[in-house]
């Protein structure tokens, strides 16, 4: 199972990815290429940059020789299962 990287602050979040059969971290933990990031929107553009930050040095990885980049979601205003969707079908909504 892919893992899924996801903010401090939405553990709720966190542990029922975990229920899932997701393996998650904390952004600030990374250590190897990852699938998401869940993160929640914020007033404070520090936040964006450090995510950015994070992106461009230890998020996208290959798989199989094909460098593949990390779905965002932003969990503002989702519950669980909704984020769960969103990385099941690697879209915010369906495409038809």
């Amino acid at each position: 199972m892919p893992i899924i990287a996801v903010q401090r602050g939405l553990e709720d979040i966190k542990s029922f990815l975990e229920l899932n059969g997701y393996e998650t971290v904390y952004t600030d933990e990374i250590s190897s290429p990852v699938y998401a990031c869940v993160y929640m929107e914020s007033e404070n553009k520090q936040v964006y940059s450090k995510l950015n930050s994070l992106l461009e040095n230890q998020l996208t990885g290959a798989v199989n020789g094909i460098t593949q980049g990390v779905l965002l979601v932003n969990a503002k205003g989702r519950q669980p299962e909704e984020i769960l969707r969103i990385l099941s079908n690697r879209t915010y909504t369906p495409l038809f």
